[in-house]
């Protein structure tokens, strides 16, 4: 941008000074930041301009301070912000102002846009919330164009009752672009038909007459019995079985474990210590002499749970089974059942077969 047209700028930017809003908008011209900024952009350091006039704008959105700030952004190749900024001041610049400025800003946007897309979007139906890319940039109808990167873009229409519409474009550099949505709506030919009402089969004079209306028995309804007690106890008895039986497991590989360890540890001590060097051990064979006891120790503790896991298992199957075949049967029920006993290492317990 020339340093002429900024000078132009400037000096139509300071004639207003009423702060007001909408129809006479804000200007920026007279604060300490908008000179400050000016100055950092004729020096040729649009990035100094920048930061001050973004956070300018952020606390008051002046027009001539948004003006310059899409001139600034232009100089960064910001050619999308410069835009929409750009759009802006022209739109809000006041009247008295507009012959200075404008066509300062007008010939800005015109370079902005050969860089960018425009598109400008209509929507057949009012209050429809516009997005592109999945950001709302405003409700129909739109009175202003939408500046985006050149590339592929979607644009979509949302009405809280009218339904939505949406479409696709691949924009390219300096292309303008109309884009025309038309929502779903609900029309006649949509509307749902009235089903028809059957014709009646007998007339209120047939109501007197009992004899001629047909008649039909209720449907038969099968009562539902639940889970039979004698099942209940099954599943709970072979629960505790099961339980019962992995214990005893556990506890048999466990103490198999520890004595395997131990009989390592023994060997360990009698080549390092001598034979019975844990009679009376000193030394370093005290401790090793302590660690072996305690293996030893573990295992028999880990052999008496796994013989009382084994006991209880084999108690619970049996008192399952029992309970099953002497719990009272229900009419129509048959049970097979067989009872065979199972081993395995360091476990035993029964199996139960049969029909429940």
């Amino acid at each position: 941008m020339r340093k002429f047209d900024i000078l132009v700028l400037l000096a139509a930017t300071m004639l207003c000074g009423v702060p007001c809003l909408a129809a006479t908008p804000v200007s920026a011209a007279k604060t300490k930041e908008f000179h400050e900024a000016y100055a950092a952009f004729t020096a040729n350091d649009p990035t100094k301009a920048y930061e001050i006039l973004a956070a300018l704008v952020a606390q008051t959105p002046a027009y001539d301070a948004i003006g310059l700030l899409g001139q600034t952004e232009l100089s960064l190749g910001m050619y999308r912000d410069a835009a929409e900024h750009l759009t802006f001041a022209i739109n809000n610049t006041p009247s008295g102002k507009a012959a200075d400025a404008l066509p300062v800003l007008k010939d800005d946007l015109i370079e902005t846009k050969t860089q960018i897309a425009t598109l400008r979007v209509t929507v057949d139906q009012p209050d429809a919330d516009v997005a592109i890319d999945g950001k709302v940039v405003g409700k129909s109808p739109l009175n202003t164009e939408v500046f985006v990167d050149p590339g592929k873009h979607t644009i979509k229409a949302k009405h809280p009752t009218l339904g939505s519409a949406e479409a696709s474009i691949d924009t390219k550099k300096g292309e303008d672009s109309a884009i025309a949505l038309k929502l779903a709506q609900l029309s006649a030919a949509n509307t749902p038909e009235a089903l028809p009402i059957p014709a009646l089969k007998y007339t209120p004079a047939d109501l007197d007459k009992p004899s001629n209306m047909a008649t039909s028995s209720p449907p038969a309804v099968e009562p539902h019995r639940g889970i039979e007690g004698r099942t209940i106890v099954l599943i709970a008895g072979g629960a505790v079985t099961l339980i019962a039986a992995g214990s005893a497991t556990y506890f048999g590989l466990k103490s198999r474990s520890l004595g395997k360890d131990a009989e390592s540890r023994s060997a360990n001590i009698g080549s390092s210590y001598g034979n019975n060097s844990c009679v009376s051990p000193t030394g370093g064979a005290s401790n090793a002499c302590a660690d072996l006891r305690n293996k030893r120790n573990d295992q028999r503790d880990a052999g008496r749970n796994a013989n009382i896991s084994s006991a209880a298992a084999g108690v619970a199957a049996v008192a399952t089974g029992l309970t099953y075949i002497l719990w009272p049967r229900s009419r129509g029920s048959s049970t097979a059942l067989v009872m065979a006993p199972t081993v395995a290492p360091g476990t035993g317990g029964l199996i139960l077969q049969g029909n429940f």
